[in-house]
């Protein structure tokens, strides 16, 4: 049966943890309110309360119980809490009246009406709790000494006495456990809460820091990222721009200018192998320091000297990543900021080329990444210096076969011309045309060393008629005085006519060369087989000399044949 009604009186369950804990404590504090009821009713059959006063109250309390359950599980915790509050204040101030007013001992039992105000209601309606008992005893001293109600005497013995208090004290220690456990209650899920909360904070610190590795380490991964396309972008426009170059000296200055400027390194220089194969040379810098060893003609030992000593002796990429620990770094006093160095060979093939050498200011600067990514554009950039080493060559052998050419050109004319006296023709102004022997005019004699049209106030005009670079000849051409000065489209139309004369010129004394090569062959090859045509010494030297006496125009021929010989 107890266990039926502590299922009946049970609190419901909420989704809200407060609501819980709220209805649990009313459904306490009422346990406690049957509890002293209980004891009352207990003890009228030993005279100490009088069964006609209590079990009234009794069955007032158990239907206000029932009342207050079915608050609770409409959720209307407020209400439930006031009811309660209200109805044992209101039995109590029955049972004032009824024990004698101001002077009943159960007086004090108002304490407990008060504390579960105390416990239930909000501070306003405690006040009124308050005031109304306040208000209660007031009106109980003012009808006592007014007269106006007349209270029934009730004589208490020392043993009600002390069972009214000791009620109160126990109603009282109840109802202060009951919101101690209510408080421990709250103190351990306060604690329970602060524990968890403190596992989430660690979690959620552990969590953060794991965030925050992550985080670095992306930032790592986002920063080597860009630092590789950076680098490739590097090598892209290097790779572009040096094969549009022919010019060593340019590619050179392009290339330390671009890997400077993107990478922001503390140095870089390109070291050529000298044709010995002795030295690697410094050939391009962009540091001041870098400057100053251009100018002084700086150079490593291969095999012996430095990084780049090594690389260029090896073919094979090294870095100090702390110079002040390597052995091999060669400490150089016009870069004293450098802590960390690589150097690239400059392969093209099998042939080492140089060396690419690459310094910063901070330790640790370079990785195997690094190595690899650089290597790429040392490699384009290896051939594009053997590209423009073999261009140079080139160059050179091609300027000195035009020399040779020009030089064969000109001795070909001068033969040419020694063979024939005639040096030029004049055309007048009646279009006649005659041969010129004297001597060269001035202006004719300016664009023959000059190698360009010579103006000669602004009527005559002296053009080079050149061949393959070589002045044969001057086009001098006069204006009559009533005619313009010469302008710029007829002077280039001049210089062109002079090149085309030059060209048809040409032509022809080759053709010419070639008739009188032909014509010496066939002559040759006639005196040859009218020499052979005898097998007798004596004949074959007589046909000989008779032949060329004839063939070359002389007056005598002659051949002796040497008696020891």
């Amino acid at each position: 049966m107890f266990k039926s009604l502590r299922r009946f009186f049970s609190p419901p369950t909420y989704e809200d943890l407060e609501r819980n804990r709220q209805a649990r404590f009313i459904t306490r504090i009422l346990y406690v309110v049957f509890g002293i009821a209980g004891l009352a009713i207990l003890a009228a059959p030993f005279g100490i309360t009088r069964p006609e006063r209590v079990l009234p109250a009794g069955v007032l309390l158990l239907i206000t119980g029932v009342a207050v359950r079915q608050l609770l599980h409409q959720g209307r915790l407020h209400a439930a809490g006031g009811l309660l509050s209200a109805v044992v204040w209101l039995t109590l101030t029955i049972a004032h009246i009824q024990n004698g007013g101001i002077h009943s001992v159960s007086l004090v039992v108002y304490i407990l009406a008060i504390m579960i105000a105390s416990l239930t209601l909000n501070i306003w309606e405690r006040l009124a709790y308050i005031a109304a008992s306040a208000g209660a005893m007031g009106l109980f001293i003012w009808l006592e000494n007014t007269g106006r109600y007349a209270f029934p005497k009730v004589t208490t013995g020392a043993i009600g006495t002390i069972f009214a208090i000791g009620l109160t004290m126990i109603g009282a220690d109840a109802l202060i456990q009951v919101a101690l456990r209510d408080l421990r209650q709250i103190v351990t899920r306060l604690q329970e809460n602060e524990r968890r909360l403190t596992e989430s904070n660690q979690d959620l610190q552990a969590s953060r820091s794991l965030l925050e590795a992550r985080s670095r380490d992306l930032e790592e991964r986002t920063r080597i990222l860009e630092q590789r396309s950076k680098q490739l972008q590097t090598i892209a426009e290097l790779g572009h721009t040096i094969t549009e170059l022919n010019d060593l000296d340019e590619i050179l200055q392009r290339a330390v200018k671009l890997i400077s400027q993107r990478f922001a390194f503390y140095h870089v220089g390109i070291f050529l192998r000298d044709a010995e194969g002795q030295y690697a040379i410094l050939h391009a810098a962009n540091s001041q320091g870098g400057q100053k060893m251009l100018a002084r003609g700086h150079r490593l030992k291969i095999g012996e000297q430095g990084i780049v000593g090594y690389v260029a002796a090896h073919k094979q990429a090294r870095i100090a990543l702390d110079v002040g620990q390597d052995a091999v770094h060669f400490e150089n006093p016009d870069l004293p900021h450098t802590r960390s160095e690589m150097a690239l060979p400059l392969v093209a093939g099998n042939t080492l080329v140089g060396v690419l050498d690459i310094q910063s200011i901070q330790e640790n600067a370079f990785t195997q990444e690094d190595v690899d990514t650089l290597q790429i554009l040392a490699n384009q950039l290896a051939i594009a210096i053997r590209n423009a080493l073999l261009f140079a060559e080139n160059q050179r052998a091609l300027e000195s076969a035009q020399r040779a050419y020009a030089e064969s050109t000109r001795q070909a004319w001068a033969q040419f011309l020694h063979s024939r006296r005639q040096e030029g023709y004049l055309c007048d102004e009646l279009d006649m045309v005659s041969p010129v022997s004297e001597g060269w005019p001035p202006e004719m004699q300016a664009a023959l060393q000059a190698g360009e049209s010579i103006l000669v106030d602004d009527l005559t005009l002296a053009a080079p008629v050149q061949v393959r670079g070589q002045t044969i000849g001057v086009l001098r051409l006069r204006k009559s005085p009533a005619s313009p000065p010469w302008n710029a489209d007829e002077r280039s139309l001049v210089d062109a006519l002079a090149e085309q004369l030059g060209l048809a010129v040409d032509s022809a004394r080759l053709y010419t060369t070639t008739q009188r090569r032909a014509e010496r062959e066939r002559l040759t090859a006639e005196i040859v087989n009218r020499i052979r045509a005898s097998n007798d010494p004596h004949a074959i030297l007589q046909t000989a000399v008779q032949e060329l006496r004839q063939a070359l125009g002389v007056s005598a021929a002659q051949v002796l044949i040497h008696p020891e010989q």
